[in-house]
């Protein structure tokens, strides 16, 4: 039986409860790879409990685009991360090389992103016991890209056991979390495809098949979207006082159609230093009462740009970041035009 096994029974046999639990994804051979997973800091000390007694919190659809919003980032974030590391051990760079830094750290605070948005359903106690597998799963990751970067078969191997152990414990949290709204066969199938879908593509990279691992990367872009209105519609379905409605509603998807394709748009750029010419609004920002906020998007475009010529990790993580906020922030003010009320 698996560590993480052993420590969700645990876990579960409180409800939603948190196991503390000493990790090291890494063979004991294995050069340092980049850490993304800190036992040394409580991620829910700042998520109040919950109130049995509260009414509506958000919207299902407004929930529904928090968490894509949040897993959207995820995977731009994880792609870079796990790039960073493969591109490191295979060249043997410094672990504190830029672009390591930049996207690892981007990724962390994106796992606190995500853990905070599950404390807003089911508060710190749950957040944490999220938090535990999310975390680990990005580690393993990061862990099986170093190895295939130095071609470590045998700490390849290990990660994707541990990989396996996650998908099949995560499965059974969600289940267990939405009281059988996400049933635990359907989570683990789509945390399934997650992972396989990051080992393909990071493999695809240390074979020098560039565009097979971008599409894998773009392909898994959408899925984590999927990942996010399923998660989205159990909570609603769980707890409809609470996040009241169904996730679809005309305004997000219109909000989420055009958060989508700017976020495949900056993950297929990435790493490349190509001009970004595709408008994610299509030609209703042109004739659209609400394009003065469009301005937002074309107005980042330009540093974008600039960050990847220059091969400046640091830039590129916040450029990135900010075309996703303002494609989010004008699509939100379209779809509230179109749709008032």
């Amino acid at each position: 039986m698996s560590r993480i096994t052993t420590t969700l029974r645990a876990a579960l046999a409180g409800g939603i409860a948190v196991g503390v639990m000493a990790c090291s994804a890494q063979a004991t051979t294995a050069p340092k790879v980049p850490e993304v997973f800190d036992l040394d800091r409580d991620p829910a000390a700042d998520i109040a409990p919950i109130d049995p007694s509260r009414g509506e919190v958000v919207a299902a659809d407004q929930l529904r685009l928090l968490l894509e919003n949040h897993l959207a980032w995820h995977g731009i974030t994880l792609v870079e991360a796990m790039r960073g590391a493969e591109h490191q051990a295979r060249t043997g760079g410094s672990i504190t090389s830029a672009a390591v830094t930049a996207w690892t750290t981007a990724l962390v605070a994106n796992t606190d992103d995500i853990t905070h948005a599950i404390g807003l359903v089911y508060g710190p106690v749950g957040a944490r016991a999220f938090h535990q597998l999310w975390a680990q799963h990005t580690q393993f990751l990061v862990d099986y890209a170093s190895a295939s970067g130095r071609g470590d078969q045998g700490a390849m191997d290990t990660a994707s056991r541990q990989l396996d152990d996650y998908v099949t414990d995560s499965g059974s949290l969600f289940a267990t979390a939405t009281a059988g709204g996400l049933p635990a066969a359907t989570a683990r199938q789509v945390l399934h495809v997650h992972v396989a879908h990051m080992k393909q593509q990071i493999r695809a990279i240390t074979s020098g098949d560039v565009d097979t691992a971008r599409d894998l990367a773009m392909e898994d872009h959408g899925y984590l979207i999927g990942i996010a209105d399923a998660l989205a519609t159990a909570i609603s379905g769980q707890q409809p006082v609470v996040f009241p409605g169904s996730i679809n509603s005309p305004a997000s998807d219109e909000v989420s159609a055009i958060n989508q394709q700017a976020g495949a748009t900056v993950l297929g750029l990435l790493g490349t230093k190509e001009p970004l010419t595709t408008d994610p609004f299509g030609a209703s920002a042109a004739t659209d009462t609400a394009d003065v906020a469009a301005g937002g998007w074309s107005a980042i475009v330009p540093a974008f740009d600039a960050a990847r010529t220059a091969g400046d990790a640091t830039r590129t993580v916040t450029t990135s970041r900010d075309l996703l906020d303002a494609a989010n922030s004008t699509a939100t003010a379209m779809a509230g035009h179109h749709h008032p009320g």
